[in-house]
């Protein structure tokens, strides 16, 4: 079994079998690596549990992203060394000054926020590296990433991080 399917029930596990959801898909002639979102606001400053991790920023996962980060961090060097292009994305405050919020929650564009878009250290976008600065929670919807991809003829995008929509 593979690490995320002991999150399935053997019922889910069954049903994917069954309507022919499972088994490797074969891989693209030239994929990229899209990192969704690992910032401080999703990871928090420090490991701790995610109650506490919310006092710091309310979006924050706590241990369970800081457990994440090696296991991205390990996929981004595989990508990296084999010539893969690496695709981050994030939020900016000041396109949501512009154009709302994708929450109810008010967003102060204060330098709290600020650091709630950086990435951790260990996952850090070198120079060169594309950074998708988005209003809203979709990587895709109203951003330049579909050009990107398009330019780059990605065929096939590996996805590490929170989430995305649209």
């Amino acid at each position: 079994m593979r690490d995320w399917e002991a999150f399935f029930s053997e019922e889910e596990r069954k049903m994917y079998d069954k309507a022919g959801y499972k088994g490797k898909e074969k891989f693209g002639l030239n994929p990229a690596l899209l990192i969704i979102d690992v910032i401080t606001g999703f990871t928090g400053t420090k490991p701790m549990p995610v109650m506490e991790a919310i006092d710091e920023f309310p979006t924050s996962c706590g241990q369970v992203a800081w457990e994440a980060l090696p296991k991205i961090q390990q996929l981004l060097h595989a990508c990296r060394d084999a010539g893969v292009p690496v695709v981050y994305s994030t939020s900016d405050p000041d396109f949501k000054a512009a154009f709302g919020n994708a929450t109810k929650r008010g967003v102060d564009k204060t330098d709290f926020e600020k650091l709630a878009i950086e990435f951790p250290a260990m996952i850090k976008p070198r120079d060169g590296e594309f950074i998708v600065r988005k209003a809203r929670a979709s990587a895709f919807f109203g951003t330049h990433l579909i050009t990107y991809l398009v330019r780059k003829n990605v065929d096939c995008l590996l996805v590490a991080g929170t989430s995305t929509c649209g």
